[in-house]
């Protein structure tokens, strides 16, 4: 486990002699040159401890990691393309990600749908339940 901005992230994979391949979250780069990184306390004071332990992704049939998406709770302009607020399964906070990276998503289509058919239901998240 390396630490990186505070948080505990495993090595995927090392690649060359300084830079390492990091499980981050989908919105964060993951790979870093080793001396932006140190390794994570093993026995960390009280100020360390973090409760918002997010799982690795899933490894796909291409070997790359994936998330499931639970649900798009919102939409931003960002540059010339579109941001999304994502809640991802098994994760406590949404996070904001590219438009680009959910091409072909069940979940996109979904909140295409909804986001503009005024007839159409809010999600259970939108509900708030």
């Amino acid at each position: 486990m390396l630490d990186y901005c505070h948080a505990k992230y495993e090595v995927i994979e090392v690649l060359g002699s300084h830079n390492y391949h990091l499980n981050t979250p989908p919105e964060i780069h993951d790979v870093f040159h080793m001396s932006l990184l140190r390794r994570a306390a093993t026995d960390p004071f009280p100020s360390q401890l973090t409760s918002d332990w997010q799982p690795p992704g899933i490894v796909g049939e291409d070997n790359e990691l994936k998330w499931e998406i639970e649900d798009i709770l919102n939409e931003r302009p960002r540059g010339r393309g579109r941001q999304y607020l994502m809640k991802w399964v098994g994760y406590d906070h949404p996070t904001w990600t590219p438009g680009s990276t959910l091409s072909k998503t069940a979940a996109l289509d979904q909140w295409e749908t909804r986001a503009h058919d005024p007839t159409a239901q809010p999600s259970p998240s939108e509900r708030g339940g």
